[in-house]
């Protein structure tokens, strides 16, 4: 029989391997000595299967993923490129337009006020003529908004500079651009009029038609509503009533709806 000495030293020794088994576990090990466990026979062909289809399928068809991926990836930056580009050239034309604002002569406050016709001082004439073609050289190179924007300033300065058939060709060039929203409305618009200027009533008609039709809202119940003025201006006193009609039927709710009653009551009182 084993004495008590001998017992105590066979149980701090059973001790030591429990420990020893239990810190190899922990750290996903096995007890030195210890036999590996498999798993048994349905899981290990499972994993096993597994395995092997994922990595068909990655060496498969890993080139196609990344290539899908490469083309998503480019097609975003290329679209971020694009979107930031055109935001950084609209920049560019508005700061080229502000830098020939600057350094236009004032508007005479009669001319601004229609008590006189143009500019008549000479040396003004000459400023704002040079102004006008720097303007167009903006537009010629631009796109987009900008180029609408520095059309209408070459336009405008035409005028100021009395040269209304250059003027007209600026508010063509401006409109012709085609831009959406409010920017190719006030083109629109003011090739419209300027049209009429000339005495071209049918050609305004037919972009104030087209305006009206295109746009939703204020900006084509103000186009239906400059058609019928065009018409009753020019003595149209039958086509202008019909487009008061159409205004009143179309828009019975409309902030102008007081104004189209009115000319309604003006070209019907003429009739």
């Amino acid at each position: 029989m084993a004495n008590r000495k001998q017992r105590r030293a066979a149980a701090r020794e059973g001790e030591s391997l429990e420990e020893g088994a239990e810190q190899a576990l922990e750290q996903d090990g096995l007890p030195d000595g210890g036999p590996a466990q498999p798993f048994p026979d349905h899981e290990e062909d499972a994993l096993f299967k597994f395995e092997m289809v994922a990595k068909n399928f990655f060496l498969g068809h890993w080139k196609t993923g990344l290539a899908i991926i490469g083309t998503v990836l480019l097609a975003v930056l290329g679209f971020g490129l694009w979107e930031g580009g055109v935001e950084e050239d609209q920049k560019s034309v508005q700061a080229q337009i502000a830098k020939i604002d600057r350094k236009m002569p004032k508007e005479n406050p009669l001319v601004a006020a229609g008590f006189q016709a143009g500019e008549e001082d000479e040396t003004v004439l000459a400023q704002v003529q040079e102004g006008a073609r720097r303007y167009e050289a903006i537009a010629a190179a631009a796109k987009g908004p900008g180029a609408t924007m520095a059309w209408m300033r070459a336009a405008a300065a035409w005028e100021r500079g009395n040269n209304a058939d250059k003027a007209a060709a600026a508010y063509a060039s401006a409109h012709n651009i085609g831009a959406v929203g409010v920017v190719g409305w006030s083109a629109s618009s003011a090739y419209a009029a300027s049209l009429a200027t000339t005495g071209d009533v049918d050609g305004a008609a037919t972009v104030l038609r087209a305006i009206a039709d295109a746009n939703a809202g204020i900006l084509g119940e103000q186009a239906l509503m400059n058609l019928a003025e065009l018409y009753e201006d020019a003595g149209r006193t039958t086509e202008s009533i019909a487009i008061y009609k159409e205004f009143a039927e179309k828009h019975p709710d409309s902030v102008m709806k007081d104004r189209a009653a009115g000319g309604m009551a003006r070209v019907g009182a003429e009739k």
